[in-house]
C-alpha cells in the first residue's frame, strides 16, 4: 500500500510538470556484489550483446501501479485447448513463474526445460538456441496441423 500512496504523489508531481522518476532495471554499473543474475542481465542488456543506444533500460515508477494489478494467471485455463510450451533454462531465475503458469494451465501443454541454460542464455546463445528451437518445432508440428 506504500508503493501505490508514493506511486500516486509521483503521478501529482508529474501533472505539474516535476521530474519523471525512473526506475533503472539494469545498473549502469555492475556492483562488485552483484547476483550472479544481476551479472547476466548486466552482460546482456549493458553490453554490445544486446543493448542499444536508444534503450535505457529504465521505466516510470508510477509504470508500477497497473504492473502491480496485472494478475497473468488469472485466466489462464481459459487458453485450452490451444497448446502451451513454456521453455525455461535449468538455472533461470524466473523458472518459478513458469512453473507456476504450467502447473495453473490446462492441456495440451508441456514444460520443457533447456539443460545448463539460464534466463539470459536463452536470448541468444547459439548453443541453447538451438535446443529451444528444436522444440518449439517439434511441438507446434505436432499441435498445430
Amino acid at each position: 500500500m506504500q508503493t501505490l500512496t508514493e506511486i500516486g504523489e509521483q503521478r501529482t508531481h508529474e501533472f505539474r510538470g516535476e521530474t519523471r522518476r525512473n526506475i533503472a532495471a539494469i545498473p549502469t554499473v555492475l556492483p562488485e556484489d552483484a547476483t550472479e543474475n544481476t551479472r547476466e542481465f548486466f552482460d546482456y542488456y549493458r553490453t554490445s550483446r544486446g543493448g542499444h543506444p536508444n534503450s535505457t533500460t529504465s521505466y516510470s515508477f508510477t509504470s508500477l501501479a497497473p504492473m502491480m494489478n496485472h494478475f497473468p494467471f488469472v485466466q489462464i485455463e481459459t487458453i485450452s485447448p490451444r497448446p502451451l510450451l513454456f521453455i525455461v533454462g535449468e538455472r533461470a531465475v524466473s523458472a518459478y513463474f513458469s512453473e507456476d503458469a504450467y502447473s495453473k494451465a490446462a492441456q495440451p501443454k508441456e514444460l520443457f526445460v533447456v539443460p545448463g541454460a539460464s534466463h539470459v542464455d536463452l536470448y541468444d546463445r547459439p548453443e541453447y538456441m538451438a535446443v529451444s528451437l528444436a522444440k518449439l518445432n517439434s511441438f507446434f508440428q505436432q499441435h498445430l496441423k
